[in-house]
């Protein structure tokens, strides 16, 4: 019988469509004890193995052997890295997903994430877009229930960088009513709003709202660092919606206002804030430039609203004043400082400055 050429993408599922075009060996079950045996001991020259791939149906015949070890995970991802050192053969875009599949299904999440990234990064070979497709059409093959993996490949994608790609996959995931965790989503909203991805920040942060994601106050935050670098009045609304929903400022969020409110020379509202954080039980203050912050940035902030507020009462509100100040101050973190994004040079006033505070 003529073998005819198959699709590249999905040749196992072809195959379930035109059964007449195959053999009946090569619906045959798979000799587990067999594969399991070569692959320890290494008999690559095998016939049994070496005769799978000199067929033009091996793609679709290793497809249908990795749905067969589906009980077995380990052994089934023993046999797909096996498969990819052969000579004159490739993974297709099919069994890439059903190994996905088979390691998520077995919880093997460590070997899931490292699967999705080797596939991801193979683009442009296989689009973002083919593979959530092709997760989807895949996953009846294995009889997994659960969209976990489907949320795998969103967290990927945003941790690869691909941050468009990810906000197309949540888009995707949404549609067939598959929601990614909360987490995964302000994972996203972070990574875009420290790219300075202005308008897919504001689309995917109104995707959330209407797919219903519930926002945290990690997801207020994100936001409201985010609107006070160019949009001090939104990121005020912000805090108001923030509040009404019953989500308390928290300590990240008042300092990120704050520290707004002073770049916008409105010091009286940033104390009035201050004054409002100190009764609310928040101590200390904090300059936002993430989500991790060192002590030096701690003490940085510190010295940098009281400065704001001294200055004031002087009638000096140079910025740079203030800067060079905490600077001086802090001695040692003017390294640090460069990487914030504000390091300046010295003013010529900082030293009678620093004197009197």
């Amino acid at each position: 019988m003529r073998e005819e050429q198959r699709s590249p993408v999905l040749p196992f599922l072809e195959a379930l469509n035109d059964v007449n075009t195959y053999s009946n060996n090569f619906w045959e079950d798979i000799n587990k004890d067999l594969v399991n045996q070569v692959l320890e001991e290494e008999q690559y020259d095998n016939v049994n193995v070496s005769s799978l791939f000199n067929s033009i149906l091996s793609p679709a015949k290793v497809s249908k052997f990795l749905i067969e070890l589906k009980e077995d995970a380990a052994l089934a991802f023993k046999f797909f890295n096996f498969t990819a050192k052969q000579k004159g053969f490739s993974h297709t875009l099919e069994s890439h997903c059903i190994i996905i599949h088979v390691l998520f299904g077995a919880r093997m999440y460590s070997q899931t994430h490292e699967a999705l990234k080797l596939l991801i990064l193979l683009r442009p070979s296989f689009a973002s877009s083919d593979i959530f497709d092709t997760l989807r059409s895949t996953q009846s093959l294995l009889r997994f229930s659960g969209f976990g993996v489907f949320d795998a490949l969103f967290s990927t994608l945003t941790e690869l960088g691909f941050l468009e790609e990810a906000h197309e996959c949540f888009v995707k995931m949404t549609k067939f009513g598959c929601f990614p965790k909360a987490h995964s989503c302000n994972n996203l909203l972070h990574r875009l709003s420290r790219s300075n991805c202005v308008e897919l920040s504001r689309k995917f942060f109104e995707d959330m709202a209407a797919a219903r994601i519930p926002f945290s106050v990690f997801t207020y935050n994100i936001m409201i660092d985010f609107m006070c670098k160019g949009n001090l009045h939104e990121a005020l609304l912000l805090r108001d919606k923030m509040t009404d929903s019953g989500i308390e400022l928290d300590l990240y969020a008042y300092t990120t206002i704050i520290w707004g409110l002073c770049k916008d020379g409105n010091v009286k509202e940033a104390r009035k804030l201050l004054e409002e954080m100190t009764a609310s039980g928040s101590c200390g203050i904090m300059l936002m430039t993430g989500l991790e912050f060192s002590p030096l940035q701690l003490e940085l902030a510190d010295l940098i609203v009281i400065f704001y507020f001294k200055a004031e009462t002087r009638g000096v509100d140079e910025l740079d004043l203030v800067l060079d100040v905490a600077v001086l101050k802090l001695r040692k973190g003017i390294k640090k400082l460069s990487t914030m994004g504000f390091c300046h040079p010295g003013s010529g006033k900082t030293q009678e400055t620093l004197t009197d505070i």
